[in-house]
Formats: structure tokens, C-alpha cells, sequence
């Protein structure tokens, strides 16, 4: 509902309770002489990122850009540079941005313009699954006795899947109760455990 004498309905979200904008020199002083970033001016100020970055524009204080110096941009990354550090040492792109002091963005869009084609970066080899364990589906399922659904909501499966994973290991999947085994032999890939 309108205010007297405005125009507009009040907005839970206006800033009549935020703090006022921080002083030109303040901004100044962290931004400019001290290099800090606009989220480290954020965070020292107690401001959301847009604050600052409304601040610093209504202040009229050019905004740098990352890798720029003197509101001027860098020099352009040379193919020469991509095929040294990225085809011969064979850094990773955030690597070369690193030994560069640019940014990854700058440097994909390089390897793009320079016809560099862009290798998968290096990924940590996927944990082995317990279904293709048969030694521990066996230590877990005969020798402790513990149930499909225990091995299940441990492995984050379905019972379904555990009763795959004991077939295809030779095990013999027989009824059973939590925690300990039923009046049932179980039969068992090795042959030592009947």
C-alpha cells in the first residue's frame, strides 16, 4: 500500500534499513590504493557485491577487470605461450592461467581463437563399486551374516541390486534376519564356508 507521499508501494526488500553507501574515499582508499577485490571490499565493509560495485560506479571509480592494469586489458596470449605451457609442459588451463596471471576464461577463449583443441582435464578415477568386490560382498554377507538391506543402505542401493551383486559373486542368497544369519546353510563361491 502506498505511502503518503510516494509513489510507489513499500518494498520489503528497499534499502531505508541498509547502511548508507560507503564515502568515495573509503572505496578509494580499499578498492584503488590497497587493490582489493570487490568482493574483498564487500566483506571488509559488511555489503553485498552489488552494493560495493553500485558504490564504486555512483563514485565514479573505474572498475578494473581481471588481468587488466590501468583500466587497460592485457596483451592478448600468445599462441606461442599456449603451445609451450599447455601442448609441451602440458599444464592444465587453470595451470597456464596461474603461470600467465590471467584468468581461465582468457585462456579457453585463447586455445578457441588459436585453434588449440581443448583436452579433458585430468579426473580422479571413480571409486571401485563394491558389487565387483566379491571378497568383501563375501566377508559381509556369510561370514558377518549382515542382511541384503544392512549391505544396501550402506552401499546407497537397492536390495535388488545387492541380490545382483551376491549372484554374479557365486554367493547363494538365502533368507535372513537383521543381524544374524537364519537356520539356513549358505552356500558360498569358495566352497570353504558351507
Amino acid at each position: 500500500m502506498p505511502g503518503v507521499g510516494q509513489d510507489h508501494p513499500a518494498d520489503p526488500g528497499d534499502l531505508r534499513n541498509a547502511p548508507p553507501p560507503p564515502a568515495r574515499e573509503t572505496l578509494r582508499q580499499l578498492y584503488v590504493v590497497e587493490g582489493l577485490s570487490v568482493a574483498e571490499v564487500a566483506l571488509r565493509l559488511g555489503l553485498s557485491r552489488g552494493r560495493v560495485t553500485a558504490a564504486l560506479d555512483a563514485a565514479g571509480i573505474v572498475r578494473q577487470r581481471p588481468g587488466w592494469i590501468d583500466s587497460a586489458p592485457p596483451d592478448p596470449i600468445s599462441r606461442g605461450s599456449l603451445i609451450r605451457l599447455y601442448v609441451e609442459d602440458g599444464m592444465t588451463v587453470r595451470q597456464v592461467a596461474a603461470a600467465l596471471g590471467t584468468t581461465t576464461t582468457r585462456v579457453n577463449a585463447a586455445l578457441r581463437r588459436h585453434g588449440i583443441p581443448r583436452r579433458p582435464e585430468p579426473q580422479s578415477p571413480p571409486p571401485p563399486r563394491v558389487g565387483q568386490n566379491h571378497a568383501v560382498l563375501h566377508q559381509w554377507y556369510v561370514i558377518e551374516g549382515r542382511t541384503l538391506e544392512q549391505i544396501a543402505r550402506q552401499q546407497h542401493t537397492t536390495k535388488d541390486t545387492v541380490r545382483t551383486w551376491l549372484q554374479t559373486a557365486g554367493v547363494s542368497v538365502q533368507p535372513r534376519t537383521a543381524g544374524k544369519t537364519a537356520n539356513v546353510w549358505i552356500r558360498c563361491c569358495c566352497g570353504t564356508c558351507t
